[in-house]
């Protein structure tokens, strides 16, 4: 493009005769006339790819006398290119006008495609002229697919966003080609979306030329989870119970927790008929505390006793019951249980002694026993252990672990195989193996790879758990042993399985 001239002059000025200024001419009104100080810009109108060289930008300043001035200060301000100054090309230099009254400052395109500017001024006399420039993309460099990482139930649609890119990542307009790798997808009504067929993994990629982006798609169960979320998701500063659909539609804000740690999302549980959560909430003690899904809380537990702290709530199957771990003192924790609407709380388990907890309790389906964490010193982790609610037995099946979980299936208690400090007010902070392992202690086994969160549940079916790794929430299919990660999910802790 061949480049342009443009001029501005500071306006026109009418003097009385008799000021001694030269150049004058008459004026009817009866005055004298004469120019003010221009400035001219020629250079400016490229169009070029980014990073090219865009020729010399030229300021010419002239006097109110029409004379070319040396040694004006002149200023050159670019807006997505660059000015070269001193120490190499930048978005600011000045000079001065030579004698020739010119001053040439040599211009580089930026790296972002678009229309883009250097504003050139002139302090002394006010004067400014805005030249204008075109950065195009630059040469093929890149296949960008967004989002790189979805999520979609079976039957439903995923649309990918492929884009051919330069260098600097602007968009070009190649032609794209989208291809199935993997996985349960078939093609989707548009070309670039899919479909899943069954719950699994699988991959798409898009390539233009030689080169090429994959997305990664997890078909997951239909099935929708509560979960605390932090920044940028939570009001500001404050962790949020949420809750949302595993294909990441549905969010939901319920309350947020309490400032400075006041709350802690410890055993998060849904009541079995969906309708709330019971978690602890730390004001003045922990408390089990049911949070509606229109947000409102409340303590659980009605009746008023000699209990200082409660923690690690899970309902029984049936609805009857929910057993938790109170802390007579601040020093142990002892197996509890309530009614489901919070009355009738009775102690079960017997007192562990001092320093010592039982937490975690978790029931079998049929409701005859429970799997906790035994006694032991806060030093290390505890153990598995089954409780027997009809004599009171317990049998400890010599495994540490951490968040032990009945399934639904009742043949399976997965945990988190981690040697972490147990407390009722604070939940393990480390990843470990998840594992499962049979009622009788046999058959302890990993379940997926990877490591993962204390605060992992069930599906209602017993197929499925949902888990936090260290990327983010992911469903595991226990049958088959894979991960399906949530790409949505980064910011989410503590998920629990809505029923």
């Amino acid at each position: 493009m061949r480049p342009r001239r443009s001029v501005v002059r500071a306006g026109r000025l009418l003097l009385v005769v008799g000021t001694g200024l030269g150049l004058a001419c008459s004026n009817p009104a009866g005055g004298v006339q004469m120019s003010l100080p221009e400035l001219a810009v020629t250079g400016g109108g490229v169009s070029d790819t980014v990073g090219a060289a865009a020729g010399t930008l030229r300021a010419t300043v002239t006097d109110n006398l029409g004379r070319r001035r040396s040694g004006i200060a002149v200023r050159f301000e670019a807006q997505g290119t660059a000015v070269q100054g001193r120490n190499g090309f930048t978005n600011f230099a000045a000079d001065t006008t030579s004698d020739n009254g010119q001053v040439g400052m040599p211009v580089r395109l930026g790296a972002v495609a678009g229309d883009r500017t250097v504003v050139v001024s002139v302090p002394l006399y006010g004067l400014s002229v805005t030249a204008h420039y075109v950065v195009q993309p630059g040469a093929l460099a890149e296949v960008l697919v967004s989002p790189v990482d979805t999520t979609v139930t079976v039957g439903a649609e995923a649309t990918l966003r492929p884009q051919a890119a330069d260098r600097y990542h602007n968009p070009r307009p190649d032609v794209l080609s989208v291809a199935i790798d993997d996985g349960p997808l078939r093609r989707g009504s548009g070309p670039t979306a899919v479909v899943g067929t069954a719950i699994g993994r699988g991959s798409v990629t898009a390539s233009a030329g030689a080169f090429r982006a994959t997305a990664k798609i997890s078909v997951v169960p239909d099935g929708e989870i509560a979960a605390v979320v932090g920044a940028p998701f939570s009001s500001p500063g404050l962790p949020t119970f949420v809750t949302i659909k595993l294909d990441g539609s549905g969010f939901r804000y319920l309350a947020p927790l309490g400032i400075n740690g006041a709350d802690h999302p410890i055993g998060v549980t849904w009541s079995p008929d969906g309708s709330h959560l019971v978690y602890v909430r730390s004001i003045r003690g922990s408390r089990l505390t049911t949070l509606a899904l229109d947000g409102t809380a409340r303590r659980f537990i009605q009746r008023t006793l000699p209990i200082e702290g409660e923690g690690w709530g899970q309902f029984s199957r049936d609805g009857r019951w929910i057993y938790y771990s109170a802390r007579p003192d601040h020093q142990n924790g002892v197996l509890w249980r309530a009614r489901a609407d919070g009355s009738v709380p009775e102690q079960i388990g017997p007192d562990p002694g001092y320093q010592r907890v039982e937490a975690y309790p978790s029931p079998s389906p049929d409701g005859s026993r429970l799997v906790y964490l035994a006694p032991a010193l806060f030093s290390g982790a505890g153990q598995l252990t089954i409780f027997d609610l009809a004599t009171r037995a317990s049998t400890d099946l010599g495994i540490p672990a951490e968040s032990p979980r009945w399934s639904p299936t009742a043949d399976r208690i997965a945990y988190v195989a981690l040697g972490v400090l147990l407390s009722v007010d604070n939940e393990a902070t480390g990843y470990g193996e998840l594992r499962s392992v049979a009622p009788d202690g046999s058959g302890d086994r990993a379940i997926a790879p990877g490591s993962y969160a204390a605060g992992f549940d069930w599906d209602p079916t017993g197929r499925y758990i949902v888990a936090r790794s260290q990327n983010g929430l992911v469903v595991i299919d226990v049958q088959a042993g894979s991960v399906l990660p949530l790409g949505w999910s980064q910011p989410f802790l503590m998920p629990a399985w809505r029923p």
